[in-house]
Formats: C-alpha cells, structure tokens, sequence
C-alpha cells in the first residue's frame, strides 16, 4: 500500500470518527435542547458546554457559546474582544514603562547602568558597576550575580557568546533580593551594587591595616585564616596589658 493510500485511510478514520461524534451530540440535543437555539451548529463545536448548556463558568459567566450567536452577534463579540485586548495592551505598556524608568532612577542613584533584560523565568537584570558589565538572574527561587572577566571587563554576561568566561561573585535565595510579588528594584540593585563593588575593591585594595587586625578597615577584606581557632587573647588585648601600668 502507498504512503498515499495509508494517509487516505487514516484521513477517513478519522472523518468516521468525527461523524459518529456530531451524531451522538446531536442525538443527546435532540432530547434536551434547553438554551441551544442551533442544534446542527451545536452538534458540530468542540466546546465542552454541548450537549450541557452553559454553566456560569463558561463563555464568560454564562453567555451563550459562539457557535450559538448570529452573525452580528459575533461582530459585536469580536468587537468587545478586540476593545479589551486593545485596553490591556495599552495597560501592560503602561506599566512597563513605568518599570523601565523606576529601574533607571535607581540606577542613576547608585551611579551605576542597569536593565531588566527579561522579567519573567527567569528573571534578568543587566547593566555595568564602575564599567564591569554584570548580568544578575533569578529562577526558581535561586539567584546568581555574574560580572565580565578581567580581560573584557565591559561584556555584557548574559548575551555573551557562548564560552564566555565569566565570575560568580554571588549566589543565595531570591529573599534577598525582596519578598515574593512586584520586584523590588531598589533592594535588587543595592545587592548587586554592593557586591560587585565590594568583590572588585578587595581584589584590588592594598589592604592597609595595623598588626592583629582581623579584617581590612578598607575593604573589609578578612585577613586572617577564620578556620583556625582564635587565640585565648587577641594582640590589643596583649598590647593593654603590657601598657598598664603596675600598681
């Protein structure tokens, strides 16, 4: 048998099939056609309120299905629908501009370059600290703050190729970037301002500080090995000893 042939049998199938369904629909109709006032164009939808009338959840709280209206029924319909889009759509630009300039003003604050390169799953927030490019995305709950290599420090991480090589300056839970809802911009971008301004000071910073301190007094750089136990008395507290005076 040809591939003609097959797909012709196959066609047929299910042209029987459909047929015995309108069929069946129409027979059921037949034998209670409350609210139907088309029962060959009910017979014939796909909608699940045939053979049933519509329940208040269908069609938009119980009007009549489509395949019921007339022809300037369903001019109006289209009409009222295309209204709707058109209003919803001027609401969503609305909107999304008024994100765009909220994050750009905060931007400006942090005297940094941000944007949201995509809002949802995941969500993506793109720009520049001190001109290293960074790239901040969130999904499922979980974040990561990424900035350009040394080499190509102002890279965009997120639309770089492939293979790009990046730096991981910090991951944690999407809690610290605000609670679950619109996001919170200001908090966002103070993380990512602060972390990526932190991680490039500390590897650049001379690190001035007195003997015994612990961390740097610039950078807060930690310039001790915290996976030693400390001693029984820190070196100032040894220095206020040697400095007082005997009674």
């Amino acid at each position: 048998m040809s591939n003609d042939d097959t797909n012709g049998t196959r066609q047929s199938a299910r042209e029987r099939r459909r047929a015995a369904e309108v069929a069946a629909r129409r027979r059921l109709l037949e034998l209670d056609p409350t609210g139907v006032r088309d029962i060959e164009a009910a017979a014939a939808c796909f909608c699940a309120c045939h053979p049933r009338p519509a329940d208040p959840d269908s069609h938009g709280g119980g009007r009549s299905c489509p395949c019921q209206l007339t022809p300037e029924e369903l001019r109006a319909l289209r009409a009222r629908t295309s209204k709707l889009l058109k209003e919803h759509s001027t609401a969503l630009e609305a909107a999304q501009r008024e994100r765009e300039q909220r994050l750009v003003d905060i931007a400006a604050d942090l005297g940094i370059e941000a944007r949201e390169d995509n809002l949802y799953a995941p969500w993506v927030i793109v720009g520049r600290v001190d001109g290293r490019g960074f790239r901040m995305r969130e999904r499922s709950d979980r974040y990561a703050i990424v900035i350009a290599p040394d080499d190509s420090p102002t890279i965009d991480p997120w639309n770089a190729p492939d293979g790009t090589q990046t730096i991981t300056v910090r991951t944690g839970d999407a809690s610290d970037l605000g609670n679950v809802g619109p996001p919170d911009y200001r908090l966002a971008l103070t993380v990512i301002t602060e972390t990526i301004r932190t991680f490039l000071r500390q590897r650049t910073c001379p690190h001035p500080h007195a003997d015994g301190d612990w961390y740097c007094p610039r950078c807060g750089l930690t310039l001790v090995d915290l996976t030693r136990p400390p001693a029984e008395t820190s070196v100032d507290d040894e220095r206020r000893v040697e400095e007082t005076p005997d009674p």
